[in-house]
């Protein structure tokens, strides 16, 4: 995002070695918040990083351009191998992201290690059965 004051970056991490697992959503992790990745369902999308990573959160951008879609409640996944999955203790919601549709950053309070992240909605914010993600990012553990 580009204003006359600022660049904001959705990830600490390029995503252009990232791949998608359970969709073909490209969109979602091209580094173009122009772009939106859109389903008719509250689908789950999981991320492949291409390497284990140390994260201590991750960012959740709606798509301004057409709310529908965009995510209220969420369960979030990691996992090292694409086969086990560990629910990521946090909060589980983007609060007032129907209000204020910006990048949403979700700090963890501690870090993970993980190379899988899958993101499942629970609940849109008009209560669609509609998932979109314009993009999604990752913050490195320090």
């Amino acid at each position: 995002i580009e204003d006359k004051q600022r660049i904001i970056y959705t990830s600490e991490i390029d995503p252009s070695k990232w791949q998608t697992i359970d969709a073909e959503a490209h969109e979602a992790i091209d580094s173009d918040l122009g772009t939106a990745w859109h389903s008719d369902t509250l689908q789950a999308l999981t991320i492949d990083l291409g390497e284990v990573v140390d994260i201590a959160g991750f960012c959740y951008a709606p798509d301004t351009e057409n709310m529908r879609g965009t995510i209220f409640r969420y369960n979030l996944y990691l996992s090292n191998d694409g086969k086990e999955w560990s629910q990521c203790s946090c909060n589980a919601e983007f609060s007032n992201i129907k209000n204020n549709p910006t990048p949403y950053f979700v700090h963890f309070g501690r870090s993970y290690s993980t190379r899988y992240l899958r993101l499942e909605p629970v609940e849109e914010i008009e209560g669609n059965n509609a998932t979109s993600i314009a993009e999604l990012g990752i913050i490195l553990a320090r």
